[in-house]
């Protein structure tokens, strides 16, 4: 018989569970407490942060009469150009020291002489023939009364054949015509000597001493120096504001700065076919009237004499939302919308009618503006009367510009553009009266 080994005894291990329970007891205990110690603690009172304070900087408005000036650029050129010519021929014998390009000619003075042997016989010609035809109507004069004594004395009746009234009436015609002769020849002798037919500049010459010449052989060209004329090439927009022919404008040599009075002779009826604009010339008067004369094709400014427009002001174009509208500043210092019509768009400032009262207006608006906000004048005008009564307001350019450039202003009467117009050939400038 074996022995077996006594059965071994299980070791003995504590229990933890209970542990473990407590702890997760505590721990849900603990946020409990946690979350209800939160739930009881005040929130911090809210300070109300206050409204931020909007400056602004404000224009006073004032309405009156406004014109526009149309500035553009263009040449001066001839209103009146002759070509002299030859009326009769022969060899040209003297040329007087006037006919050479650049030299000014007066009326009447002479220019060159052609040979006038030929013309001067043929005067003393005709004057023998009207003396000839004259004794020749003498004698058939005397004829004719001894034939008419003749048939009184004879008792006949005569015929005008007999009473030679046919051969008095010729030599009455041989008279006039030896007249007309005379005539012809002191007109031709009087044309050898060739005078300027105006008061004038030459620009060419084509005759040489000594040189045979026929009749109408151009001699030289003349270019009337009382009169110039210049070509302002305007585009629709600004051709409308043209108040007719009449109307005065300055011109100005950009080379020496001289200033010449002009005025417009007139407007051509059509569009010029290549760059769709219409032409305006001026007469600019007394070109060489200056110390320093306007020269021909020289390049000027021009300034034209628009429309007048009552009611309206000059105003910035930053002023302007989207060409539609500005913003004023109400009594309250509160703002709000005022609508404008544009008249004459320029590069800085356009003139405006506003289609309700303002007495001023904001410069630089922003883009947080609303209505009715509330603001800060930088520039607050204690002088400006705020009872917005359209009769009693006046006009000013708030912002005056020496030399406003805008040729291709676009009006909003007519078109109504998003962006001004970019300067191109032409340019404007505006006065207030």
């Amino acid at each position: 018989m074996t022995d077996s080994p006594p059965p071994t005894q299980p070791k003995y291990r504590p229990k933890r569970l209970p542990f473990i329970i407590l702890g997760l007891l505590f721990v849900v205990g603990a946020i409990m407490a946690s979350n209800y110690m939160i739930s009881q603690k005040k929130p911090p009172e809210s300070v109300a942060k206050p409204a931020p304070v909007i400056f602004v900087d404000s224009l006073p408005v004032t309405l009156t009469d406004n014109a526009v000036t149309i500035e553009t650029q263009g040449f001066v050129r001839a209103k009146n150009r002759a070509v002299i010519s030859a009326e009769v021929s022969g060899k040209i014998e003297q040329i007087a020291d006037t006919l050479a390009i650049g030299e000014i000619a007066k009326t009447g003075q002479p220019l060159l002489t052609i040979e006038e042997t030929n013309y001067r016989a043929a005067l003393f010609a005709a004057k023998a023939a009207l003396a000839s035809a004259e004794r020749q109507y003498a004698e058939e004069r005397a004829r004719a009364k001894q034939a008419e004594r003749d048939i009184s004395r004879l008792g006949i009746t005569g015929n005008e054949l007999a009473q030679r009234k046919p051969q008095l009436a010729q030599a009455q015609a041989d008279i006039a015509n030896a007249k007309a002769q005379i005539k012809l020849a002191e007109r031709n002798l009087a044309r050898t000597n060739v005078t300027a037919p105006f008061d004038g500049v030459i620009t060419a010459k084509h005759a040489n001493l000594g040189e045979i010449i026929n009749t109408g052989t151009a001699l030289a060209e003349l270019v009337d120096t009382s009169t110039f004329t210049a070509t302002a090439a305007l585009n629709p927009a600004q051709i409308q504001h043209i108040d007719g022919i009449g109307s005065t404008a300055k011109i100005t040599d950009t080379v020496t700065g001289e200033t010449f009075n002009a005025q417009i002779d007139r407007i051509a009826p059509a569009f010029d076919a290549q760059n769709r604009t219409i032409n305006v010339y001026l007469d600019i008067a007394a070109p060489y009237a200056n110390p320093t004369p306007l020269r021909l094709d020289s390049f000027v400014h021009m300034s034209i004499a628009g429309k007048r427009y009552p009611d309206t002001a000059w105003i910035p174009n930053t002023a302007i939302v989207d060409n539609a509208f500005v913003w004023q500043i109400k009594p309250d210092s509160r703002i709000d919308k005022v609508p404008v019509r544009l008249i004459f768009q320029q590069s800085n400032d356009t003139l405006v009618a506003f289609e309700a009262p303002i007495t001023r207006l904001i410069a630089l608006p922003k883009d947080a503006f609303s209505v009715d906000l509330a603001v800060v004048d930088n520039n607050p005008d204690s002088s400006v009367d705020n009872d917005n009564n359209p009769d009693n307001l006046q006009t000013n350019s708030p912002l005056p510009e020496s030399n406003r450039k805008a040729p291709n202003s676009e009006p909003d009467s007519a078109t109504n553009s998003d962006q001004p117009n970019t300067p191109a050939d032409g340019q404007t400038t505006h006065d207030t009266q």
